[in-house]
C-alpha cells in the first residue's frame, strides 16, 4: 500500500518541491499533494517514474511492495541482435521522443523479422 508519509519525506529529502517533482514525472503538482495528504493513491504504473524521480525503489514509498522493482539484467551473449537492440531501447526509452521512438520501434521490427540481417551498414555506423 502506498505510503504517503514516507513519499512525503523522500521527495523533501531531494529538496524536491510538488512542482518539480510534478515535471520530472507528468503529473500536476496538486496531484502529488492529494498522493501526499492521503487523498488519493497514485496508479501503480506511476510507481517506476518517482522512483526514478526520488533516486529510490518503489519499495521506499509502497508498504509491502511485491513487485518486482529490480533492475532488469540482461545478458547480451544469449540474445540475437535483433534482442540486443530492443535490450537497449528499453534501457534507454524514457529519454527519447515520441519521433525517436517510433523511429526505433520501427527499425527493431525490421530487424526482427530480417531485413536487416545481410545489411550491415548499420552496425558499420554504429561502430
Amino acid at each position: 500500500m502506498f505510503n504517503p508519509d514516507k513519499f512525503r519525506r523522500l521527495r523533501a529529502a531531494k529538496k524536491l518541491t510538488t512542482t518539480k517533482l510534478g515535471n520530472l514525472i507528468g503529473v500536476a503538482s496538486g496531484t502529488i499533494s492529494t498522493w501526499e495528504n492521503g487523498l488519493r493513491e497514485p496508479r501503480k504504473s506511476a510507481y517506476d517514474a518517482m522512483a526514478n524521480a526520488l533516486g529510490c525503489s518503489v519499495g521506499d514509498f509502497v508498504d509491502d511492495w511485491t513487485g518486482s522493482d529490480a533492475p532488469l539484467v540482461v545478458h547480451r551473449r544469449d540474445l540475437t541482435l535483433a534482442d540486443a537492440a530492443l535490450a537497449e531501447l528499453t534501457e534507454n526509452w524514457r529519454y527519447l521522443t515520441h519521433a525517436q521512438r517510433g523511429e526505433l520501434v520501427d527499425l527493431s521490427l525490421k530487424m526482427r523479422h530480417g531485413k536487416y540481417e545481410k545489411n550491415h551498414s548499420l552496425m558499420e555506423n554504429s561502430a
